[in-house]
């Protein structure tokens, strides 16, 4: 297909409702669905956009589903792409951080074979087989040797997992039991449908969805998978529309994905439980715009990808420009000098800028091109519940999550899934004294609601009010967007000596080039009178600078104008602002381990609260800001500069 039809068909599926990656997937797919309703089910996914998040592909869901990891096939490797070349990095390996072609290769001979299997779930994705085959190798039946194998694994796209292979039971894999869960009126899942799924056009090589229905099964015939598919559904309450399939291997029951809907596009005939939620997803879609927003919405992001951006980043910029043009502090011509270098006018203080030195330094133009660094898994972190559920073995690091709400209703953090009610939320409070209400998707400390329980008038508290327990469920239960409701964390007695109204925070930047995570560099932020519930800078909050070796903060700063000034002293507390970290080595050693765990990512901001008992970990950042970038350690700035090149310097914009 070439461009020009390709993007006039993309657009013609856009103005029906799709999203952009449905439309594309679509497109690719549609001459092997051989169903009529096909497209418009596409057009309604996907049926909960966070969640499916989640499950669009098997690494996250791997990482979603760690207490059922037994059951999903073995991940070894993820290609990635790193200083222009692809790299496998290894995964769950804490002696390996890269595997060689010789390592693939010494997989698919311990294990007799190894899936090469695509990143994302999609109608058209095929995993492919690679053997052992004496002293060669087979992919999919063709054969290689040692220097063909490393070729293949040289070309691999992006995100290609390197898995372990489950041959299902039965001739030429056919036992694949697809089960489906509608979310009921009370917020618990039901089996729609059980069916049995031939796989086996290619013994080695199934399609993900394509499978072709040879029988519909009772809920008993396959109460096995049904349990384990209605387990997932009930920690996931929300989600709509749950498509398991499971694996009934020689091995015994394997979970091999979780889909959000894609699985319905091969269904012909529907129970009625299925076409009311679908009849319910299109009423949502039509509330959420119509044709003339989402395709104002495709050409903003083709102009972005013209000049190299993601479309968010992209109108982050041109959002900075016109931010930066009402500064009073610097001059029109100043502004103009600086725009059209790429620089915000107010880094011509804080850089130090000059028409000599400006090309060596990395513009903010270049920075916000240069996203994603991390590649397709920074979804993990772009909300604080997707983290959650993707960091599940280091949850001892995050503050203890409670609740989460979307739409008014209140979901619990605990094993046995369902609902809570505003009543649990404040039995809750009670027990713990203080709780932190905050969106799920924010910066800066949007939105925040710190509460608490005034135990004189035995009455909670919300955001320094003290209300009734009525008007406490009204407020939960009316939060517009998705909130998050954790445990209130409190900093180190040591720390409270400096200023003890906010838990300030430590930004830490981890780098991992392939070698092993390493803190590259650090810096405290203090907050103040003026900076309310957060510690930004912008708005009155200290820096100090760390030492990432020893965890010494000194050379404190405060920014005035987008200027940096020296501030020795704290001007509330009066406290001198010098000193060091505690904790700081559990600290650095725990982030380089979660570092080493978000494999394939590799520049990741932390923002720490040190606590008596260790540390938080508040929000890990894939993209953090350029503040400090002139303290930066040569090897940052070089890295920065690298990533830069590869994307193609800018000098003029």
């Amino acid at each position: 297909m070439n461009g020009l039809f390709k993007t006039a068909a993309t657009a013609a599926l856009v103005l029906r409702g799709f999203s952009y990656r449905t439309a594309g997937e679509y497109l690719r797919a549609r001459r092997i669905i051989d169903n009529p309703d096909a497209r418009r089910i596409m057009g309604l996914l996907p049926l909960h956009k966070e969640l499916d998040k989640l499950f669009e592909d098997l690494l996250t869901t791997h990482h979603v589903l760690w207490e059922l990891r037994d059951t999903l096939p073995r991940i070894c490797g993820v290609a990635a792409k790193q200083d222009g070349r692809t790299v496998i990095r290894a995964l769950f390996d804490p002696q390996k951080r890269i595997l060689s072609p010789e390592d693939v290769a010494a997989l698919a001979r311990r294990y007799g074979a190894v899936a090469v299997r695509p990143g994302k779930n999609e109608l058209d994705s095929r995993e492919r087989v690679l053997r052992a085959d004496g002293a060669g190798y087979t992919l999919d039946g063709q054969k290689l040797d040692s220097a063909a194998l490393a070729e293949k694994l040289a070309k691999l796209p992006a995100d290609t997992l390197i898995t372990e292979y489950i041959p299902a039971a039965g001739e030429n894999g056919s036992a694949v039991f697809h089960v489906g869960l509608v979310r009921g009126e009370a917020g618990e899942h039901q089996a729609a449908y059980v069916y049995l799924a031939d796989h086996g056009a290619k013994k080695d090589s199934r399609a993900l969805f394509s499978g072709r229905i040879i029988r519909t099964l009772t809920e008993a015939e396959a109460a096995d998978a049904v349990a384990l598919a209605k387990q997932i559904g009930r920690r996931f309450a929300e989600a709509p529309y749950l498509g398991v399939a499971v694996i009934r291997s020689e091995n015994g029951l394997r979970l091999w994905q979780v889909d959000m809907g894609r699985d319905l596009v091969w269904m012909k005939d529907r129970c009625p439980a299925v076409e009311e939620m679908l009849r319910r997803r299109r009423r949502e879609r039509r509330a959420e715009g119509g044709a003339l927003h989402r395709i104002g919405k495709y050409i903003f992001a083709l102009r972005a990808k013209r000049r190299g951006f993601l479309d968010y980043m992209y109108r982050n910029w041109l959002r900075g420009l016109k931010d930066d043009d009402k500064l009073t502090f610097t001059t029109a011509a100043e502004k103009k000098w600086a725009h059209q270098r790429g620089f915000y006018s107010y880094r011509i203080r804080q850089y130090g800028l000059t028409e000599e030195n400006w090309r060596q330094l990395l513009s903010d133009y270049d920075y916000k091109r240069m996203r994603p660094i991390n590649g397709k898994y920074q979804k993990w972190l772009w909300d604080k519940i997707s983290t959650y559920y993707v960091m599940a073995p280091f949850r001892d690091c995050f503050p203890a999550y409670w609740f989460r709400t979307e739409n008014g209703v209140i979901y619990p953090f605990r094993p046995e899934g369902g609902t809570a009610t505003a009543d649990d939320v404040l039995t809750c409070l009670r027990e713990k004294g203080k709780l932190a209400a905050k969106p799920a998707i924010a910066s800066h400390g949007d939105g925040f609601l710190p509460l608490s329980w005034d135990t004189e008038t035995d009455q909670p508290v919300i955001d320094g009010e003290t209300v009734t327990a009525e008007e406490f469920r009204q407020r939960i239960q009316g939060l517009e967007k998705p909130y998050l409701i954790s445990e209130f964390v409190e900093m180190h007695p040591e720390l409270k000596k400096i200023y003890d109204k906010v838990a300030c925070s430590i930004r830490v930047m981890v780098i991992d080039r392939g070698s092993g995570p390493r803190v590259e560099h650090a810096y405290f932020r203090i907050a103040s009178g003026s900076t309310g519930h957060t510690d930004n800078l912008a708005t009155g909050g200290i820096v100090a600078r760390v030492n990432a070796d020893t965890g010494e903060y000194y050379g404190a700063e405060m920014l005035v104008g987008h200027e940096f000034r020296p501030c020795d002293v704290h001007p509330d507390s009066g406290a001198p602002l010098r000193g060091t970290l505690p904790n700081w080595e559990l600290v650095c050693r725990r982030v380089c381990e979660v570092t080493a765990y978000l494999t394939p990512m590799e520049y990741l901001g932390f923002d720490i609260v040190i606590t008596a008992d260790g540390f938080r970990i508040l929000e890990i950042n894939t993209h953090q800001d350029l503040h400090r970038y002139p303290e930066y350690p040569r090897e940052v700035k070089d890295y920065l500069l690298g990533k830069r090149d590869l994307k193609g310097r800018t000098d003029h914009v």
